[in-house]
């Protein structure tokens, strides 16, 4: 893994700080403690909660969190470049179960070419 996890805990526990109480309720019930999990072609990531099929895990290419599906337990299914800060993902999370699907905004791998 070649981000550290030390670096990760100062970004889950500012994350959390800035939660509201609603937020923090969520969180609190999927947390993990950080896990290595690969993603296909992209290296090893550190899942930080899970839900379901779902797990949220810092995307240190991006400098964001995301969330993906799962289908093996320690495999990432999905690359999500999204840059959320953890309470804005854990906030998506919460507006997805209340609406009963996932509105997105949804992202994929980067794309090789000249911008």
């Amino acid at each position: 893994m070649s981000f550290p996890e030390s670096q990760l805990w100062d970004l889950i526990n500012d994350g959390r700080d800035r939660m509201s109480l609603e937020q923090r309720r969520l969180w609190d019930a999927i947390c993990v403690p950080p896990q290595e999990w690969t993603l296909a072609t992209f290296g090893s990531f550190w899942v930080v909660a899970m839900i379901g099929s779902y797990v949220i895990y810092y995307n240190h290419l991006e400098d964001g969190f995301a969330r993906s599906h799962w289908n093996q337990l320690g495999v990432i299914d999905r690359y999500g470049s999204e840059q959320s800060e953890l309470e804005d993902e854990v906030q998506r999370q919460i507006s997805r179960i209340a609406i009963g699907y996932d509105p997105g905004p949804h992202s994929g791998p980067p794309i090789a070419g000249e911008y």
